[in-house]
This record gives C-alpha cells, sequence and structure tokens, in this order.
C-alpha cells in the first residue's frame, strides 16, 4: 500500500470517529467528482482505480449524508454522489477524469431530470394545490374525532 493510499484510510477513520487528533492533521480532502447517476460513478471508480487514486464515495440523500457507497447501491429520488480524493491526487483525478465519457458535474443536482432552478417553482405549485386538500382532510378528521 503506497504512501497517499494509507493516509486516505488513516483520515478517513480519524473523520469518522471524530477523534480529536483530527484538528492538528491538516489533511484536505477534494471533491473532484459529483453526479445523480449510478452507472457514472462506478465508471469514475473504475478509471480510479486502474490508475491507482485512493479515493472514497460519499452518498448524499435528501435525508442527509451518508457514506460507504457500495452499501446501498440503489439510488432513490433525490440521491447523489461525491468522488473524494485527498488533495494532493486532485490534479492526476481530473486528468483521469478529462478522459472519460462522463456528464460535466457543474450542474449535479439531486434532482437530475429538473434543472437547477425548476425545483422552487414546481414546489410552489405542489404545495399550492396540495395544502387546501391537507387542511381539508384535516377539518374533516377533527370533525369526526369530536363529533361536532
Amino acid at each position: 500500500m503506497d504512501n497517499l493510499s494509507s493516509r486516505l484510510i488513516v483520515t478517513t477513520l480519524i473523520r469518522r470517529l471524530n477523534l480529536p487528533i483530527y484538528l492538528f492533521i491538516r489533511v484536505e480532502h477534494k471533491i473532484v467528482y459529483t453526479s445523480a447517476y449510478v452507472f457514472e460513478i462506478d465508471t469514475v471508480r473504475e478509471a480510479f482505480k486502474k490508475a491507482k487514486i485512493p479515493f472514497y464515495v460519499q452518498t448524499e440523500t435528501l435525508a442527509g449524508v451518508k457514506e460507504a457507497y457500495p452499501a446501498s447501491p440503489a439510488s432513490g429520488f433525490g440521491t447523489r454522489w461525491h468522488v473524494f480524493v485527498l488533495g494532493e491526487a486532485e490534479s492526476k483525478a481530473k486528468t483521469v477524469l478529462s478522459a472519460l465519457r462522463v456528464s460535466s458535474n457543474s450542474d449535479a443536482t439531486p434532482f437530475p431530470a429538473l434543472k437547477p432552478g425548476e425545483f422552487k417553482k414546481y414546489f410552489w405549485k405542489a404545495l399550492i394545490i396540495v395544502s387546501p386538500i391537507v387542511a381539508t382532510l384535516g377539518y374533516a378528521l377533527y370533525r369526526a374525532i369530536t363529533g361536532k
């Protein structure tokens, strides 16, 4: 195992365990790729393995951030993945990424079917439609419970 791989493992463990030693070690993990598509993350993972670039993949869902990509590879609505490398391996990782046929991650969004600004528009439309229905059902439930 080379020095870069061992540093990535140690610093990841230190971060996961929230050890106080992390305050004294300056390690930079850089996000080099983000995608909402599993097949693109698999492509990037395989390319980094072949290039012997140490990395880890973090899953982000609507509920928050999770780690350990292989544990739950099935995507749900609003899931995206981030590929991290150590700061010193960032330039090599970007070189490998430039040769791959994957989408640019500049517009990576947890809702791949929507453009970045469209979610707010659809959210408010849905809220306007659903709110009266929920209020009516709440009122009907209140009347049923109280008997009035």
